[in-house]
């Protein structure tokens, strides 16, 4: 009796699971069709960073933590770089009143942006080779790297995306043109 109760509560379980998973996918999806570019450039860098994190977190069990954890450090400084970059970038090409007189703040966002990929950098240096070793620091330097390089290629990848999608939905001019001419 216990063992069909299980089943039927392990049943149920499932789909509900299922049944959160895709209402949330439907909600998500919209949110992402209707989001800026740049909200969802931040929110694949967050996924990147969500599943470099989850796969890297196998390190724990081999008692070297700084891998996962300096992934997890270089993924956010990542994140707040670019969207010091967007909001920078805001100020200078954004024609409304609210955000001209602002321009001054892009040199200091580049600036930010420094001292964040500095200050990260150092600070995993100094954990991986001065205060522990890299087998077993608290943050791995060569992590903290390698979780600064999705940016470029997200950036890529989308632009391509974007400007392949764009030119698809465009209307040719010249097809339109050589019909007109042969009727």
């Amino acid at each position: 009796m216990g063992g069909v109760f299980a089943s039927f509560f392990v049943r149920f379980i499932v789909r509900v699971c299922i049944e959160a998973c895709t209402i949330t996918h439907m909600r998500l999806s919209q949110w992402f069709s209707k989001a800026s570019e740049a909200k969802q450039n931040t929110f694949i860098l967050g996924v990147v960073a969500l599943v470099g994190f989850v796969c890297l977190s196998v390190f724990f069990f081999l008692n070297n933590p700084g891998v996962p954890l300096g992934w997890l450090l270089g993924s956010v400084i990542e994140i707040v770089a670019y969207i010091t970059i967007v909001k920078g970038a805001s100020f200078l090409l954004d024609p409304s009143s609210l955000n001209r007189n602002k321009g001054y703040l892009a040199p200091l966002f580049m600036f930010v942006r420094l001292g964040l990929y500095t200050g990260g950098l150092v600070l995993a240096a100094f954990a991986s080779f001065s205060w522990g070793s890299l087998e077993s620091s608290y943050l791995n330097f060569f992590a903290v790297f390698a979780a600064y390089m999705p940016m470029v290629v997200v950036l890529i990848f989308t632009t391509v995306y974007r400007l392949k999608k764009s030119q698809a939905s465009a209307p040719k001019k010249d097809e339109n043109k050589e019909g007109e001419e042969n009727d």
